[in-house]
């Protein structure tokens, strides 16, 4: 930040708002994000089986992360469960929410 006029001093507080606007996101809610050591993952179910994807993700608030690249939309992904779910294993669903905007299909196991 430019501060050429001195109105700014070391430790004053200062409440800053982004305003972000990208119409072509997708978020998911920060549960379904599993990180590894070099990349994140999300489970994708089809077919009824778990899909592991990489995924790029962006901008964080406390609920939801901005998928960047690794998901289309219309996917399901699974949020809950996560721990028991394996490459191919199936997966039971017990409830599935539609995230507003066509976003991806939230499943919780």
């Amino acid at each position: 930040m430019n501060n050429a006029s001195a109105k700014f001093r070391p430790g004053a507080f200062a409440r800053v708002t982004l305003t972000v606007q990208n119409n072509n996101s997708l978020v998911v809610p920060t549960q379904a994000i599993i990180p590894q050591t070099r990349t994140n993952q999300v489970i994708v179910v089809k077919n009824g089986k778990a899909t592991f994807k990489d995924v790029k993700t962006g901008l964080r608030t406390e609920g939801v992360i901005q998928i960047l690249s690794g998901l289309s939309v219309g996917d399901t992904i699974a949020t809950t469960g996560l721990l028991f779910l394996k490459p191919d294993a199936p997966v039971k669903i017990g409830k599935v929410i539609t995230v507003p905007g066509t976003g991806p299909k939230i499943v919780s196991k």
